[in-house]
């Protein structure tokens, strides 16, 4: 719990602070830096434009005034429309906690660039969330875009080691912001009657699914069946609906087994309970 508890606060304080301050550098003068900037009207603006509203989808569901088409797409901050992934829960719990008045000097980018601030007012700061060799960080292997950035943000030091082995040690302008959870609330510890021995999977398929299944088969079947898997998985967290195809092989093993049970992909909230 007390580990839940600061890597939240981590989440905080460090991006309110290190990124700030590794940031202040790139700023032309304290004006620049401390100055207001259109660009939080203007992202109001778009919201509206995209959404028919200014207001902020809750974490973990589905936002529902995006338009079909739009649900998918990636916005100019790197957030997916309709998303409730991993990425989108952390973007949501950086706007609820991060003061507007430090917001609106930066640009924060999550992974997916799409939109570069010119004004220079506002800091484009790019917090990486994928792998090196992603499609998605192909462009950091030219120095004309990693200038674009004022600082670097990753979420873990072998991630950073990562990208510093794949292109090189030119993320000097970086910090290392681990990810975090909202804290579950302490509870005691029950032993399960039954001996049943539970697992869970709550993440996309491309992430292990296929080295899983068939590990817990011969599980299954050296626990004498007294073991179950649930299965939280499925592209369409992301509104990419169409990614599943190739993995519903896997989600029909999950369908097929006596000790599985597929859930495909739902809201945060029912993973949290479920854990």
């Amino acid at each position: 719990m007390r580990g839940a508890r600061f890597a939240r606060g981590r989440f905080v304080v460090a991006l309110l602070w290190c990124v700030a301050f590794a940031c202040v550098g790139a700023a032309r003068t304290s004006e620049a830096f401390f100055g207001w900037t259109p660009f939080e009207r203007a992202r109001g603006k778009e919201d509206e434009a995209v959404h028919g509203t200014t207001h902020r989808r809750a974490a973990g569901t589905i936002d529902e005034t995006a338009t079909t088409g739009m649900v998918g797409k990636v916005s100019r901050d790197g957030t997916v429309f309709g998303s409730r992934g991993g990425t989108e829960l952390l973007s949501e719990a950086l706007t609820r906690r991060l003061p507007r008045a430090l917001a609106k000097r930066f640009h924060i980018i999550k992974s997916r660039v799409r939109h570069v601030s010119k004004d220079p007012n506002v800091l484009n700061v790019l917090w990486l969330n994928d792998l090196p060799m992603d499609t998605e960080s192909a462009h950091l292997s030219k120095q004309s875009s990693r200038d674009r950035f004022a600082a670097f943000v990753f979420v873990s030091e072998w991630q950073k080691l990562a990208y510093t082995q794949y292109f090189g040690d030119v993320f000097q302008r970086s910090v290392i912001l681990r990810n975090a959870i909202e804290p579950f609330a302490l509870q005691k510890k029950v032993k399960n009657k039954d001996g049943v021995i539970r697992l869970i999977y709550h993440t996309t398929p491309h992430r292990g699914l296929a080295i899983l299944l068939p590990v817990f088969e011969e599980l299954y079947t050296r626990h004498e069946q007294k073991i179950t898997l649930d299965v939280y998985s499925s592209f369409s967290i992301y509104g990419w609906n169409d990614r599943d195809k190739h993995y519903e092989p896997l989600f029909e093993m999950c369908r097929n087994h006596p000790g599985c049970t597929y859930h495909g992909a739902v809201p945060n909230e029912e993973i949290r309970g479920a854990l």
